[in-house]
């Protein structure tokens, strides 16, 4: 849920944090030449290695991860243009499917490396990657770095739980900078408030930006 964040050990002792506002769908045991795993949202993998039994993680995206044992973090939110899979230790192959449902090759992916797309955008790219930032959530950090304002406002959904309606679409011009680790939904609205003209009003989780 929207709020929170989890843990979840796979079948074969494989583990995954889940970010807020985040799923992973997987079977009661792996059986196959694959361990298929789902994930929409964003999810930090640590995967238990089985060089003859690879883990193959599908996204809402239509891009697929095939790994062996590995760590990587991947972000693939159903409203957000963007998805990116980062690769922390190991090897993962990024992979996409045909038409006709063959999968292929479209990235390999070595440490500190990015696989980024952009929905009706290309060409795809492999990116170097802050994954100190990228990950951050995972150590419970908030991290926004020149980040525009609607997906400010996104995040501060998912982190909190929160509702925020947007009033005036001047809001939208800002980019805004911070770090946050333990701070309530009013002291970062503060914090907005404070670099920016935007002020607020709060009822429970609802908030009104203007």
């Amino acid at each position: 849920n929207k709020g929170t964040k989890g843990e979840v050990m796979l079948p074969d002792s494989s583990i995954v944090k889940l970010n807020s506002d985040s799923k992973i769908i997987f079977p009661d045991r792996f059986m196959g030449p694959t361990r298929e795993v789902f994930v929409a949202g964003e999810a930090y993998f640590k995967v238990k290695s089985k060089p003859d039994t690879p883990m193959v993680v599908s996204t809402n995206r239509n891009i697929f991860i095939k790994v062996l044992g590995t760590e990587f973090n991947v972000r693939a939110y159903d409203n957000e243009p963007m998805t990116r899979t980062t690769l922390y230790s190991g090897k993962v192959d990024i992979l996409g499917k045909k038409s006709s449902g063959e999968q292929f090759k479209l990235a390999e992916l070595k440490p500190s490396e990015s696989y980024v797309t952009r929905m009706k955008e290309a060409p795809l790219k492999v990116l170097k990657a802050d994954t100190i930032k990228i990950a951050a959530w995972s150590r419970g950090v908030l991290i926004f770095d020149n980040t525009p304002m609607d997906m400010v406002i996104k995040e501060l959904e998912r982190w909190h739980g929160a509702s925020v309606t947007v009033k005036n679409d001047k809001v939208y011009k800002y980019t805004f900078t911070a770090r946050f680790k333990q701070e309530s939904l009013v002291q970062v609205l503060e914090s907005i408030k404070f670099c920016t003209d935007i002020k607020y009003t709060i009822d429970g989780n609802n908030v009104v930006l203007f």
